[in-house]
């Protein structure tokens, strides 16, 4: 009688660490990610979504990207079509090899194509450009008209502040029947300002196609001297967050009001922080509630004497890990709907919008709602 060792079947997401390892020199598998020692990176897949198309199977993979440079979350997606789920999974591993890898890598060894200087509350700021190749086009000829960085360099140094690192991401597409797509993505988060300059880039392309679709990576570094560490982590103020909607939620009279500073400062122990968490939430939750309004990248913030300050979103560092955190229980429907209504009736953009309304405006025609926030005089934004 003669025994045969059944052939073990590996999962899905082994093969994927199996194409990583074998598309990356000198790389090794460590539990669920695969760790590159020469540049202290662990990368780790994760499947999004899978569609067993009877024509091709199309996937979404996300690739968590971990090393010290990167003080809060690096996920990034890629898509992959294939005949069969072999080929998706490694057209979705070439994608990352060539794009954010690419760009990853340059930035921990140094490789910098620019280095430029800003301002952030009077303060000098020191910064290294590291800029990714165009994927979607081969011909170098076409590559010579498209200069994005030349595009949106400005706008997007305007909205650097205190991080360690900015990552950027922009997509493309120019389609036969005339319809353009331009997405700007600044450490995750859609940027209208950015997309819409894109737009109006594509219209004066003058390549050999009618068809595009491309994408690029910047990653934009602060210098370390230059640098001042930020006193919380992601993970603390997303939890301070969770902590803080509970607050905000019962906050239903005019003595829960005069008492929800001081509630707040007991969850972060921060007066600043406590601010940003306590200002932030009722007007975010009020942008997740009345999505058809368009909301300025902008913030204004009163302090003493009527002096007023004006910040983009992204140079706050705990601005987009409230939003992440507050957005997840929304969709979720973790906050209650009792707890919404208290919540944005404290905001400033619910009042504008409801006024608006009232005049019989369309929500839609609300355009770059800005809001402004009334802050206590020794308020510092980091």
């Amino acid at each position: 009688m003669f025994l045969f060792n059944k052939k073990q079947v590996m999962t899905n997401e082994e093969k994927i660490l199996g194409y990583l390892k074998k598309a990356i020199p000198s790389s090794k598998i460590n539990g669920n990610g695969v760790y590159l020692s020469k540049y202290k990176l662990t990368i780790e897949p994760h499947i999004g979504k899978i569609d067993n198309n009877s024509l091709a199977k199309v996937v979404d993979l996300f690739f968590n990207i971990k090393h010290e440079l990167f003080c809060e979350s690096f996920i990034e997606s890629a898509t992959g079509i294939g005949k069969n789920l072999e080929e998706a999974f490694q057209q979705c591993v070439d994608h990352f090899l060539v794009g954010p890898l690419y760009v990853i890598k340059n930035c921990i060894s140094g490789k910098s194509n620019e280095n430029f200087e800003t301002t952030f509350l009077g303060k000098r700021k020191g910064w290294q450009l590291f800029q990714g190749s165009i994927q979607g086009i081969s011909d170098e000829e076409e590559k010579k008209y498209i200069r994005i960085w030349s595009i949106i360099g400005e706008k997007a140094k305007a909205r650097l502040g205190n991080k360690k690192i900015y990552w950027i991401k922009i997509y493309i597409g120019k389609f036969s029947n005339g319809e353009i797509i331009s997405k700007c993505r600044i450490n995750g988060v859609y940027n209208n300002e950015i997309s819409d300059d894109i737009s109006e880039y594509i219209k004066t392309w003058k390549g050999n196609r009618d068809i595009y679709s491309l994408k690029q990576y910047f990653l934009i570094k602060q210098h370390s001297e230059t640098y001042s560490e930020y006193e919380f982590s992601e993970e603390t103020v997303k939890e301070f967050t969770k902590r803080a909607v509970k607050v905000l939620g019962v906050c239903n009279s005019e003595e829960k009001l005069r008492e929800l500073n001081d509630d707040i400062y007991k969850i972060t122990g921060d007066l600043n922080l406590a601010y940003e968490i306590k200002s932030f939430i009722p007007e975010m939750l009020c942008e997740l509630v009345f999505r058809n309004v368009k909301y300025a990248d902008k913030i204004s913030i009163i302090k003493d004497n009527n002096r007023s300050l004006e910040f983009y979103k992204n140079q706050f560092t705990s601005y987009y890990w409230i939003y992440s955190e507050l957005a997840n229980n929304y969709y979720h429907r973790n906050i209650l709907e009792e707890e919404i209504k208290t919540i944005i009736l404290l905001s400033s953009s619910y009042e504008v919008i409801n006024n608006a309304l009232d005049t019989g405006t369309k929500i839609q025609d609300l355009k770059n709602l800005e809001i402004t926030l009334y802050a206590f005089k020794e308020y510092i934004p980091a």
